[in-house]
């Protein structure tokens, strides 16, 4: 492939993700129907904006996805099991409000971080730094960041950055797993914390891990490049 082909190939903004069952997915789409209600823009959870653990985020060129896929780490998804991934649940960690714009906050349900997951999240960084490796040293790419496609043609202006540099900041802040709830008002949080409460949740369980193209606000679409489900493992 010849650089000027090597720019045409757009970036594909992409995140590798857990998905939560679907009894999991009725309190975290109440939550996010709350925080939705409160801004009226920012996250409303859909068949097509879904609920999940992100476990990378990358730009990769249509290319390099085809390459990615062909990795036996996709190819070989009974290896999973080895990793601890069938049927399994991640205690709740604690409901989490992060700074985002004026009064308004990224609301996250933070869960723990057993090893296996910590360890499995690592490979799959590496599996993303292998396939992604051109990204900062090719010249055309970093001139084509500002063209990053994701799912939705027009996006937050801060979410390119989140994307490129996720790798980066995972290995060096360590893995945080959560699930972004929706962006809104600050004073959901003691009505989101009752919720939580009243349904009794202590944890998240997953059953798919899928590949997919990003949304706004690193929203995971149901545009999959790859999907497996760990019931199958």
């Amino acid at each position: 492939m010849n650089s000027q082909q090597e720019t045409i190939d757009p970036l594909l903004a992409v995140d590798l993700a857990l998905l939560p069952t679907y009894e999991s997915c009725k309190i975290l789409n109440e939550l996010n129907s709350l925080a939705y209600s409160s801004w009226k823009a920012g996250v409303k959870f859909s068949d097509h904006r879904i609920p999940h653990l992100t476990l990378f985020q990358g730009a990769l060129t249509s290319q390099e996805v085809k390459q990615m896929l062909a990795d036996d780490f996709f190819q070989t998804p009974g290896n999973f099991e080895l990793d601890g991934l069938a049927n399994f649940s991640v205690p709740i960690s604690k409901l989490n409000f992060q700074d985002f714009d004026d009064d308004l906050a990224i609301q996250m349900l933070n869960l723990e971080c057993p090893l296996f997951l910590k360890q499995f999240q690592m490979k799959c960084l590496d599996i993303l730094d292998r396939h992604q490796q051109k990204l900062f040293s090719t010249a055309e790419k970093q001139n084509s960041i500002s063209n990053l496609r994701f799912f939705d043609s027009k996006v937050h202006s801060s979410v390119p950055y989140w994307v490129i540099h996720y790798s980066r900041k995972r290995r060096s802040q360590g893995f945080s797993p959560h699930i972004t709830l929706g962006f809104g008002k600050r004073s959901l949080y003691d009505q989101m914390r009752a919720m939580i409460h009243k349904h009794k949740v202590t944890q998240i369980q997953f059953d798919r891990i899928v590949l997919a193209q990003l949304g706004d606000f690193c929203t995971v679409t149901n545009n999959f490049y790859w999907e497996h489900s760990l019931s199958e493992i």
